[in-house]
């Protein structure tokens, strides 16, 4: 009777393993889907980067809660089987010479940035570029990806004309044609989601000029139609590099070299 219940439990939990590895490989278990604080689908924009994991909220008031209690909540994750993602690890140190990182200097090169620490540098990476990234990578850094200036309408997908535009919480959005604005506007969050996840950067929204000056131009605190009337719609753009992972030798930021940023982009 003993050896029954033996290869019962044997058998039982080869079963649980088994599925549980097939579970794994199908991707169905490990990914976090619902917010550990209020329970509501994950807002993959609204997270915490805690002791190396990645936690997902759905809501901009969740990660205050979960910092009062962290452990209380990763344990209720584990407990449901919930495995959390590794959080990026930014670049933080010049992979030439080790110093602190220098965000006016860097190089694009294969689609992502990578930071210096002096003027010096970026001429000794670009020699040998794959062995300071394999370097990077062994170390476990994740670069940040090269900026790119908007190119395409986020509501219709068409090439934007400069003269068509939105200004929204600081940021200039252009558009293909003059009846984007107000589909925009109407949801702009799920627009600009969209962009951030395909690594555009917007221009920063021209300051307002002196009451002197003649714009055609008024200054709100909402979102403002361009119709025209500012021309130089390039203004708060730092991504003129032209390097998207394309061309064979790396492009250089910093000094009085073409291309410096004046800073990285968020990682």
């Amino acid at each position: 009777m003993k050896s029954i219940w033996v290869l019962s439990f044997i058998v039982m939990a080869s079963l649980i393993a088994t599925g549980l590895a097939a579970a794994q490989e199908d991707g169905k278990v490990n990914h976090q889907t619902v917010c550990p604080v209020m329970g509501g689908k994950i807002d993959t924009d609204v997270y915490v980067d805690y002791e190396g994991k990645r936690v997902y909220f759905c809501c901009k008031g969740c990660p205050e809660k979960f910092m009062k209690k962290p452990g209380s909540f990763l344990q209720k994750m584990k407990e449901q089987g919930v495995v959390l993602e590794t959080a990026p690890k930014p670049q933080t140190t010049c992979p030439v010479m080790g110093g602190k990182i220098n965000t006016k200097v860097f190089v694009d090169y294969g689609g992502d940035r990578v930071y210096f620490c002096c003027k010096g540098c970026p001429e000794k990476f670009s020699k040998t570029p794959e062995k300071y990234l394999a370097k990077l990578e062994k170390e476990g850094i994740t670069l940040a990806r090269t900026p790119k200036p908007q190119e395409m309408c986020p509501v219709m997908g068409g090439k934007v004309d400069k003269a068509v535009y939105a200004d929204y919480q600081g940021k200039r959005v252009y558009f293909c044609c003059k009846g984007c604005p107000d589909k925009f506007l109407k949801t702009p969050d799920q627009f600009l989601k969209k962009m951030r996840k395909d690594g555009v950067v917007l221009a920063e929204t021209p300051k307002a000029k002196k009451s002197s000056e003649k714009s055609g131009v008024k200054s709100h605190d909402n979102a403002h139609h361009g119709d025209g009337h500012i021309k130089e719609g390039s203004h708060g753009n730092d991504a003129k590099h032209g390097s998207h992972g394309k061309q064979e030798k790396p492009h250089h930021g910093g000094g009085e070299k073409k291309g410096c940023g004046s800073g990285g982009c968020g990682g």
